[in-house]
């Protein structure tokens, strides 16, 4: 049994992302896909969080130490991708592979940051 995280313990997410109506809509998972859509794959690569990264996480969505306070969900998302997203596989409409950085994450879809953090979630605990 391991008691210690490493920088190696990453967590895979896909998430999965389609059109409908002009919009990107995107979940981690597959079943919410419309069955008469064709969706892409990304696959999004978390570090599996240690003790200081879940203090960080905690504190900076407004939990307090002995669990009081209310939970800023956007913070809790945004302090969620930023802590813990270690890369992705993902490429542009010509097929080159997207750049991981800061301005990238910045720029992603909403519905496809927030699926890939939903999909973590699922995979880790706090």
């Amino acid at each position: 049994m391991k008691f210690f995280v490493e920088n190696s313990d990453n967590v895979i997410v896909t998430v999965f992302a389609w059109e409908a109506d002009g919009q990107v809509e995107a979940s981690h998972t597959e079943n919410d896909i419309p069955k008469e859509v064709k969706s892409e794959r990304i696959e999004f690569t978390f570090k599996k969080p240690n003790y200081a990264d879940s203090n960080v996480i905690m504190q900076s969505s407004g939990l307090n130490a002995d669990g009081t306070g209310g939970v800023n969900f956007l913070n809790f998302q945004n302090t969620v991708l930023r802590s813990l997203l270690k890369g992705w596989n993902m490429k542009n409409e010509d097929g080159e592979k997207v750049p991981f950085t800061n301005a990238n994450i910045n720029n992603l879809i909403p519905a496809i940051a927030r699926a890939a953090v939903s999909g973590v979630l699922d995979k880790i605990k706090m």
